[in-house]
């Protein structure tokens, strides 16, 4: 290997790119300047092992030193289109993905470069010339060749495209430096596109040269220009980017800059810089009264107000100094709030819609936060509460005694629409009444709960009417069905005894004369039990129709309880006998109660009838009275005969219900005597239950008062 005369200016052209990559280290926070600094290095080392090549002899070093220089040289038009982009903030290839696009070609360049000895993809075929002043490689192209040669003249006429877009869009202040930038993108571009054509001797490569002009003009640029400052940078981030409006005076108040911003504000015209201020703002008193003043920074507000047009801007004028701190114009920063006022003015007017509308609600309302601490309620939702503010506003509702609070809160919170509704004792207020309240969750505008809305009716009101409504339509009920029944009973029961007796008497009228004296008997001994039987029905027909209509008086006195019962059981004795039936008492002599006589009889004559019954003959039946707790006297008929079911005796009161059924000795039966019996009962404010167990007998419980009751008793 030996060094010849050319190679001596391409390494110092490398030497002289190495040193510009480092200097620019500083500056490579800067968009873009990283792979400027890159750029300079491809191009150093592509510059180093080119002048290694064309200083070799042997064949194998120049084919080594050749692959080498294609480590780097298809990097170079890649480094410069990402610090071109970034520099002009046309965009920053930062994702993986553009970054990748962007290096394929280069990437499959390399490979196919430095295995062209394996293939025809990027060389056909090549040999060594040394008919020149020093061996050169010379090769046939392969198509990839031209693949990356187009991908080099689109990379590097792109990144001059986007530093000139960037000059003419730039003020002349501004210009001096990106002209710099655009001559030394300019420059390499045209030696290489004169490197294409074939213009300079075969063999002689002059892109490192061009790249060594482009490091001395960069350089110069550092230097001179502070070409990396980031004022080229600022004037299309700060003045182009920002929506606030920038304008710039020098010190003699004249337009110097200013943004799009500025210009659609005031609705100036880009080619009006230069001129002196009193003319750019005539229509503008505010900015000329506040251009000049004491104060650094002065803050005023500008307000236009026409049929056409509402315009609000919040203004600020500051300083600008030099290096030396000298001051050399002035900064004023405008900023449109416009829709901001609009939309403060908006939300006031709304705020106070929702203020008219939330405080005169019919309705209770509360608002409460995420955390369930009540914010905010109306005075229909104190009302409702029996409560006061001061004792609502703050509340924390996870600490309300209700689980059904606690459920709702949560469902809420968890974005869910709740409705609850029954009798509710405040915690407030200590007050009880019947509510119905919707829970509802309020979404932020990132659609997260940020606290719900509570909407409370007292329904108290509507509450009672439903309950009287229902008592009344239960009563109703009852009254068709006590109607239906006392029907059935006059239909069929209260017939069919008196067909019976309409028999005997047809009997007795056409057969008189023929029938033995011991049939008569027989008949008439039928027809006066139908006939006590239909008394005792017709009784306890009238007697219930009568209490019905509020035609039966109570008359309360002092009863003995042992002469009413015997009083009332001894005539039907001889139905007892008849049955062969035992009946048998204990009652204390001294017992007396406080009841009605005619009632009391009333009630003694059926319990006992129904007794008779439904025992079977041989049967017994045994009445106790004793005393019971809290003064009261308790009278008991217990017998053997047929009990009931459990069914049976929870209807057995129930005059909608059927329950009569044939006595064991046939005897007729239709359920209205225990209704009557409960109805009187009822009427002494006393109480009657059975304890019955089918086919071991039944045992009927009245309960009477043992003295006068304290108050009016009538």
């Amino acid at each position: 290997m030996q060094f010849n005369y050319f190679s001596i200016p391409v390494i110092a052209a490398s030497l002289l790119m190495f040193t510009v990559g480092f200097m620019v280290k500083p500056y490579r926070s800067n968009p873009g300047l990283k792979y400027f600094a890159l750029l300079m290095f491809a191009g150093a080392g592509y510059s180093l092992f080119y002048a290694l090549e064309i200083s070799s002899q042997e064949e194998f070093l120049m084919m080594t030193f050749y692959r080498l220089q294609y480590l780097v040289i298809p990097f170079i038009p890649a480094f410069f289109l990402i610090f071109a982009a970034g520099y002009t903030r046309k965009a920053e290839l930062t994702s993986p993905v553009l970054l990748i696009i962007v290096l394929l070609v280069p990437v499959l360049t390399v490979l196919f470069a430095t295995t062209f000895n394996l293939h025809a993809i990027f060389i056909t075929e090549g040999h060594i010339d040394t008919t020149g002043p020093f061996p050169v490689f010379v090769f046939r192209p392969g198509p990839w060749y031209w693949v990356y040669q187009i991908y080099t003249a689109f990379s590097i006429l792109s990144g001059i495209i986007l530093f000139f877009r960037m000059y003419i869009s730039s003020p002349p202040a501004f210009q001096k430096q990106l002209g710099i930038i655009l001559a030394g993108s300019v420059i390499p571009f045209v030696i290489y596109l004169f490197y294409l054509a074939g213009v300079f001797p075969q063999g002689l490569d002059a892109n490192p040269f061009s790249f060594a002009i482009t490091g001395v003009i960069i350089f110069a640029g550092i230097s001179r220009f502070k070409l990396f400052s980031l004022a080229p940078l600022a004037r299309n981030m700060l003045f182009d980017s920002i929506p606030d409006g920038v304008i710039v005076l020098d010190r003699y108040f004249r337009l110097a800059d200013m943004n799009r911003s500025a210009a659609g504000i005031f609705k100036i015209d880009l080619n009006e810089l230069g001129r002196p201020s009193g003319e750019v703002f005539m229509e503008w008193p505010e900015i000329m009264a506040n251009m000049t003043g004491s104060e650094k920074v002065r803050s005023f507000e500008i307000s236009r107000i026409t049929l056409n047009r509402a315009l609000f801007l919040d203004c600020a004028f500051s300083p600008l100094f030099d290096e030396a701190m000298t001051e050399q114009g002035q900064l004023l920063i405008v900023r449109d709030v416009t829709g901001q006022r609009k939309a403060e003015s908006d939300k006031h007017e709304s705020e106070e819609k929702f203020r008219i509308i939330f405080e005169n609600a019919p309705v209770g309302l509360m608002y409460f936060d995420r955390d369930g601490i009540v914010e905010l309620c109306n005075n229909h939702f104190l009302m409702i509460l029996g409560s006061d503010e001061e004792k609502v506003i703050g509340l924390d509702m996870r600490q309300v005694p209700d689980d059904r609070i606690q459920e709702a809160l949560d469902k809420t919170l968890g974005g869910h629409r709740v409705i609850i509704a029954g009798e509710y004792t405040t915690q407030t207020g200590n007050r009880t009444v019947y509510v119905k309240a919707v829970f509802k969750p309020l979404f932020s505008g990132k659609k997260e709960v940020e606290g719900g809305l509570c909407i409370v009716e007292d329904i108290s009101a509507r509450k009672a009417a439903e309950e009287k409504i229902k008592t009344a339509n239960e009563k109703l009920r009852q009254i068709n069905s006590e109607k239906d029944r006392f029907f059935s009973i006059l239909a069929h029961d209260l017939r069919s005894p008196f067909t019976a007796f309409l028999g005997y008497t047809e009997l007795l009228e056409g057969s008189l004369d023929t029938i033995p004296v011991e049939s008569v008997k027989t008949i008439a001994s039928s027809m006066k039990e139908s006939a006590n039987n239909l008394y005792g029905l017709l009784e306890n027909l009238l007697q219930w129709s009568g209490m019905q209509q509020g035609l039966v008086y109570f008359n309360p006195g002092e009863i003995s309880v042992v002469e009413r019962v015997l009083y009332c059981t001894e005539p039907l004795l001889v139905n007892a006998n008849n049955k062969i039936i035992d009946v048998n008492y204990e009652i204390a002599p001294h017992l007396r109660i406080f009841a009605d006589l005619k009632m009391f009889d009333t009630i003694i004559r059926n319990l006992f009838t129904n007794a008779l019954k439904f025992t079977p003959k041989h049967g017994s039946i045994f009445i106790s009275a004793r005393n019971s707790a809290n003064d009261h006297v308790d009278i008991c008929f217990r017998d053997t005969g047929i009990g009931m079911s459990p069914e049976m005796v929870h209807n057995l009161f129930k005059l909608d219900v059927k329950t009569s059924r044939t006595g064991t000795d046939g005897e007729l039966s239709t359920g209205l005597g225990l209704i009557l019996v409960r109805e009187l009962i009822e009427i002494h404010g006393g109480r009657i239950w059975v304890e019955s167990v089918a086919g071991q007998g039944s045992s009927f419980f009245v309960r009477f008062r043992k003295s006068r009751p304290t108050g009016n008793t009538s």
